[in-house]
């Protein structure tokens, strides 16, 4: 089995295999040394996704990438993130389109692996914007990021 990893585990790995310190990420970032630390070891109630692209880029990988291996290492399933899209049962795909037979893109017809894609990016896109409406509600962690 394996270890289950948070957002901040893996950055906290990121950030230490590219031999940067606590304190080096964070004026990269222009952030506190209090606000990495409470990153790495998962403090903020929640993740600001913007914050997340920012910390991504200052360790030369992306946020999926990052999202992936936190998916990965707790074996996420039935979330239909873009690294596990090939998963998704083709009754959600029809349901999405809802009675169409078909969806096209630049006049192109979609195949079927491409619609999961599209349906998992829509998922995927959907989570964030749930995530950034709690943010609004409850911005008392972003006084580390000010």
């Amino acid at each position: 089995m394996r270890n289950k990893k948070t957002i901040g585990d893996v950055i906290r790995e990121l950030r230490q295999n590219k031999n940067i310190s606590q304190r080096e990420l964070a004026n990269i970032l222009g952030v506190s040394n209090t606000a990495i630390y409470k990153i790495e070891n998962n403090k903020n109630k929640y993740f600001d996704p913007e914050m997340l692209s920012k910390i991504a880029k200052a360790l030369d990988t992306t946020s999926d990438e990052i999202m992936r291996q936190v998916n990965e290492s707790n074996n996420i399933e039935g979330q239909n993130t873009s690294s596990n899209y090939k998963d998704i049962p083709i009754e959600d795909i029809e349901q999405f389109l809802d009675g169409r037979k078909m969806l096209t893109f630049k006049g192109q017809v979609l195949t079927e692996e491409q619609l999961r894609y599209v349906y998992a990016f829509l998922v995927t896109a959907d989570e964030i914007k749930k995530q950034q409406e709690k943010l609004l509600k409850d911005p008392e962690y972003r006084k580390d990021f000010e």
